[in-house]
């Protein structure tokens, strides 16, 4: 699975974006303190009241995930023949530190 984190309002070819690829995974009934921790922070961010746990499970439609990254690139930018490419850098341990 992949996913993406970037400013959707940043002009084109000027925003910053981070690219993952990893393993995710349905969080279910044996992962309540997980489901609560996630409805609170998502709810949070958008400055609205959080549905309920129960809204996450069973036959109701809406689920929570976890992701765990894999591989991380970052964006960058270059030329090939005068035109304008896209690139990725990986994001290994080794450049952590």
């Amino acid at each position: 699975m992949f996913a993406v984190i970037y400013d959707s309002t940043a002009s084109e070819g000027t925003g910053f974006g981070v690219y993952l690829q990893g393993r995710a995974r349905q969080l279910g009934i044996k992962d309540v303190a997980e489901i609560m921790k996630a409805i609170k922070l998502c709810y949070q961010r958008k400055n609205k009241k959080p549905r309920t746990l129960k809204e996450f499970l069973g036959l109701f439609p809406r689920r929570m995930y976890q992701f765990t990254p894999e591989k991380v690139w970052v964006n960058g930018d270059g030329k090939i023949k005068g035109n304008f490419v896209d690139t990725r850098a990986e994001i290994t341990k080794e450049l952590l530190g």
